[in-house]
């Protein structure tokens, strides 16, 4: 398993915690400058509160819902009010962070989050796949004499 010092760090933490890893030890953890962990923080107050509002702002939006009839004789959904078109294929795919109202997609609007969705879809598939197959063989090997 290739460990960096950031992962050796973060074993370290959970280690002297009973093997469970908190926010919260990572953070305390991460202070002091010579830490592995520190440069993984936005330290100036201002500018971590800046981007924690931008990931408030995100998780508002990703939360708003709609109820939707999708079509006739159709069953009503509960769906994003609002969605990020952004073709990550191009070579400038657009601002993170845009989000268009549902009822105001265009048609190749639509089609650029249908592809993206596919791609999210075959993502996770192989990330479930991949630790399937890490967790299967950790505890195979296990369970061998």
């Amino acid at each position: 398993m290739n460990e960096t010092p950031t992962i050796i760090e973060l074993k370290r933490l959970a280690a002297l915690h009973g093997g469970e890893l908190t926010t919260t030890a990572v953070i305390e953890a991460a202070r002091p400058e010579e830490s592995p962990l520190h440069k993984h923080f936005t330290w100036d107050i201002r500018e971590a509160a800046e981007r924690y509002w931008h990931v408030q702002a995100a998780h508002l939006i990703r939360h708003a819902k709609v109820t939707v009839i999708p079509g006739a004789g159709k069953d009503p959904v509960r769906v994003r009010a609002f969605l990020s078109p952004r073709d990550e294929t191009l070579e400038d795919p657009g601002e993170p962070g845009t989000y268009i109202a549902l009822d105001s997609l265009t048609h190749d609007m639509s089609e650029i989050i249908l592809k993206q969705m596919a791609r999210d879809v075959a993502a996770l598939k192989r990330k479930y796949r991949d630790h399937h197959e890490v967790l299967t063989a950790m505890f195979n090997d296990e369970e061998e004499p």
